[in-house]
């Protein structure tokens, strides 16, 4: 457990403290490069990882997505470092993927890490629920950064100088990585069409559509 706690806590903590950004989400690598799923706690994006694992999808990070974000003017994409991981389901989760629950997961050095060491990182997904049918919508920059810096892991001993940095960073990711947000209702009958849309995220980013709906049809 003591472990487990380094690798999901301290080491995502350290990390920021270190210069890198850590996101509160999971991320999934995709034919297109990596993607984030971030949200508050219980939204589902564990879950949703999980289900874009077996449908094979190599899962890159789960809880903490730690991001090398390039400074203005680098001529290299923001990428998602690898850690040691495991994807953790609530019960209900669990029972519907035959999958032990969070409680018998840990995480340990043992643990795989992705054989790929830099992901570029493609794209990054917040998650909501709500009463409306399925609907991925393109951020804009000001929305995405406010956003963005909701779902951030901070860490800091009044440091000015890293705040500074991070403010900076994290409009670096708003203005690089093209940022979305994904409504949908509640209920794993809803995996399938939540799964399709973020798999379908990649070719609307390349195409430079704004917007993308889907009905679960």
């Amino acid at each position: 457990m003591i472990v487990d706690c380094h690798y999901r806590t301290v080491v995502p903590l350290a990390l920021q403290a270190y210069g890198y950004e850590v996101l509160h989400g999971s991320a999934v690598a995709l034919a297109g490069g990596a993607v984030a799923l971030c949200a508050e706690r219980g939204t589902g994006k564990s879950t949703i990882a999980f289900a874009l694992q077996q449908r094979g999808h190599d899962a890159l990070a789960d809880d903490a997505v730690v991001v090398s974000v390039p400074t203005a003017g680098e001529a290299r994409r923001a990428t998602v470092e690898p850690l040691p991981f495991a994807l953790r389901l609530r019960a209900p989760s669990a029972g519907h993927f035959a999958a032990p629950g969070k409680e018998e997961v840990l995480v340990g050095a043992d643990n795989e890490v992705p054989s790929v060491r830099e992901s570029p990182l493609a794209a990054i997904v917040l998650l909501a629920r709500h009463d409306g049918p399925l609907a991925l919508v393109r951020l804009d920059t000001r929305e995405a950064f406010a956003r963005l810096l909701g779902q951030s892991y901070a860490f800091s001993l009044d440091n000015p100088a890293r705040k500074r940095a991070m403010l900076a960073n994290y409009m670096q990711l708003a203005n690089g990585v093209p940022t979305y947000r994904l409504d949908f209702p509640a209920g794993l009958d809803q995996l399938d069409g939540i799964c399709r849309a973020i798999e379908g995220l990649l070719t609307e980013a390349v195409e430079g559509r704004s917007a993308y709906a889907h009905d679960g049809a």
